[in-house]
Order: C-alpha cells, then structure tokens, then sequence
C-alpha cells in the first residue's frame, strides 16, 4: 500500500531523476495483466520497476528477495546460473519418463548461459527459470510473450532430483514442447511483470521477471509522478480496494479459479482442488455465502508483501465472523483452537508436495457423493463457468474447455443443452485434451459415432500423440467393431513406430504376441531403448518367464543407470525368484535415485519384512505411504509388520485398506484369518471372515489348502462346524501325500477343524 507520510524533498528529488532515467528504459514494457487485455486503468503510466518502487516502499522491495511471488521467475543467464545449474546440481539422479529415448536430455553450460541437449538436435536455450524452487522449477526458452518452450526436464525440491515436466512424460518431443499463444501468454503473465526485447530477442536488462510489484499495482510512472508532484491523486492500483470477491478473482489469474478445473476433479476432490488455493476458496461456504462486498477474501488471511508464518494470526480471521464456535464436532474449542489443522485438510499432490486446501469445511467431508449436496454443487461450478463464457477478452481455447466444463455440469443436472455446448467447443479449435474430453462426454450420452469422429480429428491434427489411437481403439471394441479397431492399432503402429504405450495397451488386453513383436520393433529401430527393454521384461513375467524377465530388466538398468522403475522391476523379481540379497541392492539403488518413489519404498520394504526385519521395513512403508496414501501394496506391507508384531487391530486395518484401493487374495486371506482367529473380539468378525475366505477359495477353485484352512476358521467362528469340517477335510486330501513340515503344521490345523470345539480351533 501507499504509505500515507508524504516523502522528503531529497527522497521527491531522487525519485524524480530514477524516473527519468529508469522510467524511460522501461516505458515500453507492457506490464502483464493491465492495458488491452487486462484491467483498464483511467489514467496513461508506462513501467518504472521495483527499484524504484523500493526508493519509499523499501521494506515492500527488500521481501521480494525472499518472496514466493517475486521469485517465481527469474532470467538465467552467465552470472547467475550457478543457482540452479552447478555442478552439484547437474550431477543429481534423474527420474526417467518412461520413454523410448537411451539416455535423456541433459542441461549444458555454455558460454551464454545454459541449454538443454540431446540426440543432436539444435539446443533449447535456458532463458528463464519459472517457479521459485521451494517446490520445484521449470526451465523455458522464451522467443516472445506467447511464444514459449516449456523444457522437458524439470527440477523436484523435495527429493531433489530432475523429473520429466508434468505432462511431457511420454511426449515425443524430447527438448520440450511450444505452447500454444494462450497457454504462453498466461503461463509468462504468472511468473513475469513485463517483458522487454532488443532486435527481436529478450532484453535481460529491460525485462522484469516474477511477480514484482507492478504485477500487481499496474505499472508506476503516474503513481511517481504524482508522489513527485505532490497529488492528492496517488494513480496507482490497489487490489485491496476491490470488493472481496473481485480480491480473490485477482489473485485466482494465477491462484487460479472454479473455472479453470473440471467438475469431476472438484466432485472428486483431487489433489487438483488442493492445490489451486483460488480455487479452493471460491469453492468454501464462507465465500459462497456471504455478500460479494465482505466475504472472506485471501487478504483476511494474506499478506501479499509478507512470506507466510507459522505465527500468523490464521485463526482471527475465521474468529471475525465464527465468534461463538459450535461445539457438536468436539468437546473444547477456544480462541486458541487451531481452525486451520482441522477445516483445511492438506493434501499431497505432485511430487508429493503438500498443499493446504484453502476449501473451508467439515473434516468429515471428503468427495461429494450424495445428492442434494452433489447437485449443490454441481449447480454452483455450472454457474461459475457460464459467468466465465461472459468475459469477453476469454481467448478461444480458454472458452473451448469452459464449454466443455458446461457440457459436462449440465449433464450431470440432467439438463438439455450439453451436445451444443460440446459443438460450440469444436468448433473454437480446442486443444488436444480438450478434444479427447469431448469425445468423452459424446460416449457419456451415448453419441459413440460423434465421439468417434472427434478422437479422430484428435489423431489427424496431432498423428505423433498416442493418447487419442488408445481411445480410438476402445472406441471401436465398445462398438463391436474388431475389423476397425486392428486397423486402428495398425495405424498407430505405422504412425508412432516403436512407440511404447502401444505394446502396453496390447499387454492389458492379453495380446502379448502383438505387444512382444511391438517391443522387439522398437528395439530394431532403438537398439539402446530401456523402456523397450522394460516392457519386455514385464510381459516374460506375466508369462511366468523370471529368468529372462530378469535380464530385459538388467539390460535396461544398464542402458539407463537412473531409470527407477527398472530398479524397481527388478528388484521385485529378483525377490520373487529368492534373491532377496540381489532385491535389495537394486531396489535400495531406487529408492537413493528417487527417494519420493512410492513404488521403490514399498518394494524394499517387502523384501525386508521376508527377511524378518520387521522394523526396518515399517520404515519403507511409512515412506510409501507418505509418498503415496492411496499405495495398496504398502498398505498390504504394513498390515504384515503389524501382525507380526501382535497388533492385530492395526494389521487389520491395513488390510482393509488395500483391500479397498485393490483387489488382492493374499490380502484378503491374511485379514479373513485375523477376522476369524483374533483373540481379541472387537477385532473378530466371523461373517465378514466368511466372506472374504469364500471369495478367496471360488478364486482358487477350492485348491489351496492353506485358503481353506482360513476359510474353515472362518465357518467355526460363526458356529458353522459342518461347514467347518467339510472344508477342513477337502483341505487335508489335497495335502495327503505332502510330508514336507510346512504341510505337516497345515495338517495338524486342519485336523483341528474336524472337531467341533471353538476353544480347539483358537489353539
């Protein structure tokens, strides 16, 4: 804000010449957000910089250095790449895509600054760095305001290793991609004030990168001149004067908004929802329920020229208006209750970063199932994207996917009008994702050839991209239609050679003669291919094949020595073939490459509870499951630690859960037993051990004796003795001429069972 003491004559003097002098370097620099395509000010100013905001506002200038904000983007260049490109940092793992590709891009000083290279294409430069790193950063080549490369590797601060950019995991472009006008000029306009450019290349000295203080307060020259000339007119924007709702659309440009997720992501209540904190806020009752002009806004508990503190004040906003807190959901809430922990839930998102959702409710609500709170809902997101289609300075993609979100909230309020807006998407260009969601909403409504004829408008506008073959395929076996859909793998075969998810689309349908052919072309093509390898090496094991899946999974380690999922791959192998030695070495080399891999932690930790050390492997899990809470192998795993340490409650738990996320007989026979045999009788549940073991046994056709053992467990405990012994008999024939001592202890359990006592069956 304008500080409200007027400024000395020295500081009048001072700020005038740094305006002659700063002022006209910078003049010509449009500052993102204002002008033709932002908010209109009633008064001509041109871009000064935070210098010279900073010679009154110096406490406001010297934040930045530290701020999120202002150090979303910065420019790379000779002096100061060593922040990001040293030689430490170079030399972190990378997590590899997986790609087609040997040996991925890698980053380069040069003598201009830095570039990304490989397989000798022409270089993408590094002009700018976009994030503040706290989280991760993007590097970009950056050939005009809406003409942006966004590079293929990104940096992930947690772990601290170099990841595939979000959505380019199985792009074919190997330095990154253009993005479009639309997506540019946002993306620039996020992590930049004002661009500048000398004989047609960016200008390091004249640009402003991050978001700086005219981002946000418009551009400064007439807010200078009328501090110098004494105004009572202080000609500078201020988003604190705006009603709240508008305060909290201002920040959503970047924060985002309700209109910018799908109502799928929002109903499911995706890390998506999470992470967008404009989003979130405008999605909370306390912003949806009160008058425009005062509902809780970001400035209630944000201030924009200060880094965010455990110490701040949080709870006096939600006391402003919550003055005499209810007491239905606990016994003891105060002034010092901690509104926060409870109604803004975190959530792990991308890289397993955590992100505080900024969606203000109940701890009790999660995804919204139920109607009438669901329709509520929809309702609401309806309304929001059709006052969106209003704003007029909407560029064309950006309207493509709002219609598309109409299209799809209106079918969910049983409405007419959904295929209009899904025409009127069409026929705006959208982009590619947006074309494979429209065919989506076309199958949803049961226009298959419609959803059809857009899949392949996808596959004709971008014929490099597999997303859309794969669903034209299932498209085609949705219709009965087998003839079309071999001629549509064939295309896509003949169109993206070698190309990966192809023989993984094969695999999943059991073709594993056309996806092994698929491989072993893109090894002719590809000789030195990992993914190609490693694909192979998943197929051998499907097939029962361990050895030689084993050696498609030391060939691809080898070709790649940072490709953590064939580390993975291998070491699960490896363990099921025996080698827990050899399993660990290579899935502890996993978990060093990428230590926020969910996958690599909960592997380990299987290993190392088969090898009895128990604790350990609590350790993996616990990681897995920080990594990834919905990992039903490490709830799985966990559940086994717990048993063996006697906490039947919690292993049952465990189990239960990734029984939920997946899935698995070994789990369901490990909590059916739990249920039927704990000592314990509020962990014991006789039916529901009947049921699982039932389900488990029909799976193995009533052939594993230890599955029945389980399952005539489950009979005695609910007083079932005949279906008890039957069981138990059936069990004891298929083991009759077994005489190996883990069959002779499973004999003696079944012997058991042909008696009637409970206590007997509990021994």
């Amino acid at each position: 804000m304008v500080p409200k003491s007027v400024p000395s004559t020295a500081l009048v003097a001072t700020v005038a010449v740094t305006l002659l002098l700063a002022g006209c370097r910078k003049s010509d620099v449009e500052v993102f957000g204002f002008g033709a395509d932002g908010i209109q000010l009633p008064y001509e100013a041109s871009m000064v910089g935070s210098e010279t905001c900073g010679l009154c506002h110096q406490d406001h200038v010297e934040w930045q250095e530290t701020n999120h904000m202002a150090q979303s983007g910065r420019l790379v260049t000779p002096e100061n790449r060593h922040r990001w490109f040293s030689d430490e940092q170079l030399a972190r793992p990378t997590k590899r895509p997986a790609s087609a590709v040997s040996r991925g891009p890698r980053f380069r000083r040069t003598e201009g600054g830095v570039a990304l290279e490989h397989d000798g294409l022409p270089p993408a430069r590094v002009d700018a760095i976009f994030g503040s790193g706290a989280h991760g950063l993007t590097p970009v080549e950056i050939n005009g305001a809406t003409a942006v490369r966004e590079l293929s590797v990104s940096f992930l601060a947690g772990p601290g290793i170099w990841i595939p950019t979000p959505g380019q995991e199985m792009s074919l472009e190997s330095l990154g991609h253009v993005m479009p006008d639309e997506d540019a000029a946002r993306c620039v306009g996020c992590h930049a004030t004002g661009l500048a450019w000398k004989k047609g290349k960016l200008d390091v000295e004249g640009s402003a990168v991050g978001v700086q203080c005219e981002r946000c307060h418009g551009p400064g020259s007439a807010h200078v001149e009328a501090m110098v000339r004494r105004k009572e007119d202080v000609r500078i924007f201020n988003p604190a004067s705006l009603p709240s709702k508008q305060q909290v659309e201002f920040c959503g440009q970047c924060h985002r908004k309700v209109s910018d997720l799908d109502p799928d992501q929002i109903l499911n209540d995706t890390p998506e929802t999470a992470r967008h904190a404009g989003t979130a806020l405008m999605l909370s009752a306390c912003f949806t329920e009160s008058p425009p002009q005062n509902s809780i806004s970001c400035l209630d508990c944000h201030d924009p020229h200060q880094n965010i503190s455990a110490d701040d004040p949080f709870n006096a906003a939600c006391l402003n208006c919550h003055t005499s807190p209810l007491t239905d959901h606990t016994e003891s809430l105060d002034a010092s209750a901690d509104c926060v922990r409870c109604h803004m839930k975190k959530t792990r998102g991308l890289g397993h970063i955590e992100f505080t959702s900024h969606w203000i409710r109940s701890p009790a609500q999660g995804i919204v199932t139920e109607d009438p709170q669901r329709r509520q809902l929809v309702s609401h997101l309806d309304s929001a994207y059709r006052e969106v289609l209003r704003d007029e300075q909407l560029g064309p993609m950006a309207k493509s996917d709002v219609l598309v979100r109409t299209a799809m909230t209106t079918a969910m309020l049983g409405q007419p009008g959904a295929a209009q807006d899904l025409a009127a998407a069409l026929a705006l260009q959208p982009r590619y994702a947006a074309r494979l969601k429209i065919a989506t909403e076309y199958s949803r409504a049961g226009d298959a050839n419609e959803a059809v004829r857009v899949v392949e408008a996808a596959i004709e506008a971008e014929p490099r991209r597999s997303e859309a073959f794969e669903r034209l395929v299932k498209l085609y076996d949705q219709r009965g239609d087998p003839e079309r859909s071999a001629q549509t793998v064939l295309s896509w075969s003949q169109r993206i050679p070698g190309d990966v998810r192809l023989g993984q689309f094969l695999m999943s349908q059991n073709r594993f003669d056309e996806a092994e052919a698929h491989f072993r072309r893109g090894l002719e093509i590809e000789p030195q291919s990992a993914a190609s390898h490693v694909q192979l090496g998943n197929l051998r094991r499907r097939r029962g094949e361990f050895a030689e899946s084993v050696e498609h999974y030391r060939r691809a380690v080898d070709i790649a020595p940072e490709y953590v999922d064939a580390f993975v791959k291998l070491g699960q192998t490896l363990s099921a073939g025996g080698d827990a030695s050899g399993a660990l070495v290579h899935l502890q080399r996993a978990v060093s490459l990428d230590p926020a891999s969910g996958p690599a932690h909960a592997e380990l930790g299987m290993v190392l509870a088969r090898t009895g050390d128990y604790e350990a492997a609590s350790a993996q899990f616990e990681a897995a499951l920080v990594a990834d809470s919905t990992s039903s192998r490490a709830h799985w795993g966990m559940g086994r630690v717990r048993e063996s340490q006697g906490d039947l409650a919690a292993a049952a738990a465990h189990y239960r859960t990734s029984a939920g996320i997946r899935a698995n007989p070994e789990v369901f026979s490990r909590l059916a037993w739990i249920l039927a045999t704990a000592p314990d009788e509020g962990v014991r549940d006789g039916s529901e051990a009947v049921r699982l073991a039932r389900q488990v046994a029909e799976m193995t056709r009533y052939k594993d004796p230890m599955v029945l053992s389980i399952l005539a467990a489950a009979f005695t405990e609910v007083g079932a003795f005949d279906s008890a012994r039957s069981i138990a008999r059936r069990g004891l024939a298929l083991i009759e001429s077994d005489s190996t001592p883990a069959a002779s202890s499973l004999r003696r359990r079944l012997e058991g069972y042909t008696r009637t006592s409970v206590e007997a069956q509990r021994r």
